[in-house]
């Protein structure tokens, strides 16, 4: 994949999940929170499944997070799922 389409969908996925958590904690705005986290979870999941470097940093990522209870709402289980089902569905179907 293209390095700057690569470096752009990083930043996107980041900001995503930046506004995700905003929209859900600061604004209590759940479904606009839920809504970006599954876009967010689509950018991730594209990510990793065509990109290895991609897949071990956001496995990293959810693992990390996991690991100190920091998927603390919907809005983060929606994008997990969505990651999850994605990146298995894509990466299973790519190779």
């Amino acid at each position: 994949m293209n390095y700057i389409v690569l470096a752009i969908l990083y930043s996107v996925s980041g900001f995503l999940m930046k506004l995700s958590d905003d929209e859900y904690d600061e604004k209590s705005n759940k479904l606009i929170a839920v809504i970006i986290g599954i876009v967010c979870g689509i950018t991730i999941a594209f990510l990793a499944s065509n990109n290895i470097d991609a897949s071990y940093i956001f496995i990293g990522i959810l693992i990390g997070t996991a690991l100190s209870f920091k998927i603390d709402g919907i809005h983060h289980i929606a994008t997990l799922l969505v990651f999850l089902l994605l990146y298995l569905i894509w990466g299973y179907f790519q190779y």
